[in-house]
């Protein structure tokens, strides 16, 4: 027997958590009437208290279904299928399939089930299509539902179909930056910006810099660092949303690219900051993963970034859709709140204290190699280095200690 059970659920703006549902149920699927071209096939995934981190129904992301039959304008066709199951189900037929162009969706369905079978029977049950090798994929790939509203305006090579197989099927896919650039185009301008990785013809050994690096150089208030920040928007965005901002950030070619981890640094307070996340579900999502340490979004600095978003999100949350995304696509921080010297040295403790097995080697290794090579930053980072050899009991105070003592020059 299929091991999940899914349950439909009436549209309740990606917040479930006064649901309530039978036990039993792992994943709810939300009803929405995001219309593509006429074709109504969007749902929300909740996971259920039953399975969640924090013990309550939690939205997950989306994912589109079709009937393979469908036909413009028909709607709620998987509450027809399972009216007489009490809206439960553990396998779609295989009149139904699915596919997702939501890279948080599947980042946070692997932080749930953590097996790759676990994966694997989660896709099954759904009919997922994860690459035009999938057996669905020849069912529909030439019907205008599945070209117009699960791909929609996007293809089955995008980076976050890509991304999902990579986690649903765990198989390594990779984008190969030296050897494919991307474009993007700024509201104001009339051309292209090309960033490519590869541009470095002459460099002997082409996984050094500067092969794999590209400098944005201009004077001060130029707009580096707003470029920067507006190109991590871009990225972060689901191909959905890319086409919602892109006469508003920007636009960009090749969209088959994303970035499964976007990790931000800003040690100013006076930086020109803007935050990834442009819809009400993405701000959902960089909310829980900033709170709970998961989730594609990692910032390192002095900003209260968990703050500015949560009052940006709950301050916005009843605008319509298009309101909030114009929002959050022109809105600067402007406010700076910083975080206090002490949550700076519990995120030190937090990260220094949670080092896989792996990742100790790693750290191990690369200890080393500085200390035998490069004497001048080895003052720098020996102090950080002897603890992580200590058992987990001791760390803590010793992390905290060092952080205390580290000059903010």
């Amino acid at each position: 027997m299929p091991r999940y059970l899914f349950q439909i659920i009436e549209k309740c703006f990606q917040d479930a958590r006064n649901i309530v549902v039978d036990p039993d149920v792992d994943f709810l699927l939300e009803e929405s009437d995001w219309n593509d071209y006429g074709f109504i096939t969007m749902y929300g995934v909740h996971v259920t208290a039953k399975r969640s981190r924090n013990k309550k129904n939690t939205y997950l992301g989306s994912i589109r279904i079709m009937k393979i039959d469908q036909q413009i304008g028909e709607r709620n066709l998987l509450r027809e299928e399972f009216q007489k199951n009490h809206l439960q189900f553990r396998k779609l037929p295989n009149i139904f399939v699915s596919l997702s162009m939501d890279v948080d969706f599947y980042e946070n369905l692997q932080t749930l089930l953590r097996t790759p079978g676990e994966r694997l029977d989660f896709s099954w049950s759904l009919n997922m299509i994860l690459g035009d090798d999938s057996h669905e994929y020849n069912d529909v790939y030439q019907l205008l539902c599945f070209n117009k509203s699960l791909l929609r305006d996007s293809t089955i090579n995008d980076f976050a179909l890509q991304q999902g197989r990579k986690i649903m099927l765990n198989q390594e896919i990779l984008f190969d930056l030296r050897s494919e650039a991307f474009k993007i185009i700024f509201p104001l301008s009339n051309d292209y910006v090309e960033f490519d990785f590869n541009a470095v013809k002459e460099t002997p050994d082409s996984n050094t810099i500067p092969n794999g690096i590209i400098a944005l150089i201009g004077k001060n208030g130029s707009g580096k660092s707003t470029t920067l920040y507006e190109i991590a928007k871009i990225l972060y965005a689901s191909p959905d949303t890319r086409r919602l901002i892109g006469n508003k950030v920007g636009r960009l070619e090749t969209n088959a690219i994303g970035i499964s981890k976007l990790i931000m640094f800003s040690y100013s307070a006076f930086d020109n900051f803007i935050l990834p996340g442009s819809t009400k579900q993405e701000c959902q999502m960089l909310l829980d993963g900033l709170l709970n340490h998961t989730g594609r979004f990692v910032f390192c600095g002095i900003r209260d970034v968990y703050y500015d978003m949560n009052e940006l999100y709950e301050t916005n949350r009843r605008m319509k859709d298009e309101e909030f995304i114009n929002l959050t696509s022109e809105s600067r921080i402007k406010c700076v709140r910083l975080k206090e010297p002490s949550k700076l040295g519990e995120e030190f403790v937090y990260a220094m204290s949670n080092f896989e097995e792996s990742d100790k080697r790693l750290w191990i290794n690369f200890m080393i190699s500085v200390r035998d090579n490069q004497p001048e930053f080895w003052q720098a980072v020996e102090q950080i280095s002897p603890p992580i050899l200590y058992k987990k009991e001791d760390l803590e105070e010793r992390y905290l200690t060092i952080f205390n003592g580290l000059s903010t020059g």
